[in-house]
């Protein structure tokens, strides 16, 4: 990736180039381009709001949120903890503080959680808004010109399809770990005519739908 990309500079420390090359090893490129521009949607929206942040931190998590869609860290739990739980171990590997190990695990673990993570400290609550916009959501809040470089420099692929197969892909091999949110669940048997959109027939907008 180059220095600066969508008005964000990319961390080049050793630990961000190997966390890098380590995330570029094990994932599919419409995957790692997906958690590159989770990052940069993320820091830039971070900077759009003032807020204090550790860059290399949420670039770490950013790169390896979905560590837990790969073959090699894919273990039995659900994929955000699988993922949460292989950085760790790759972080005290080279011995990166505990406390920032911390906040990349919750980072990684709540990145998929709505309203969760979005309410912790920013680089938990970047990860998430950076993970969704690059899904659409939020898009109003940075300028389309931003988008545009970013997609230019690492596309979509065809992201959208790609994650659902990937997550479809975790489930169909552990199905037990789509069963831990019970909201839904409630509310089909108590909420009358509860009929909410399947997260799979949202159609976002160009240049998010591809």
């Amino acid at each position: 990736m180059p220095g600066e990309l969508g008005g964000v500079r990319i961390p080049d420390s050793e630990l961000a180039k190997a966390v890098t090359t380590l995330v570029r090893e094990v994932s599919p490129a419409p995957l790692f381009n997906h958690v590159a521009r989770s990052f940069l949607f993320g820091s830039r929206l971070g900077a759009v709001k003032g807020l204090t942040f550790d860059s290399e931190l949420l670039f770490v998590a950013a790169m390896m949120h979905d560590l837990g869609l790969t073959e090699r860290y894919m273990a039995e739990a659900r994929f955000e903890i699988d993922g949460a739980d292989a950085a760790v171990r790759i972080l005290r590997e080279r011995a990166y503080p505990e406390a920032k190990i911390d906040v990349v695990w919750e980072a990684i673990a709540l990145h998929a959680s709505m309203e969760i993570a979005a309410r912790r400290c920013p680089e938990v609550a970047l990860v998430h808004i950076g993970t969704f916009m690059d899904a659409g959501f939020n898009a109003d809040k940075l300028p389309a010109a931003v988008f545009q470089e970013v997609f230019e420099a690492l596309p979509r692929m065809n992201s959208s399809a790609h994650m659902i197969e990937a997550i479809g892909a975790v489930l169909r091999r552990k199905p037990h770990t789509a069963y831990l949110a019970f909201e839904k669940d409630i509310a089909e048997r108590t909420v009358a005519g509860f009929n909410p959109p399947n997260f799979c027939d949202l159609k976002a907008p160009p240049p998010f739908n591809g």
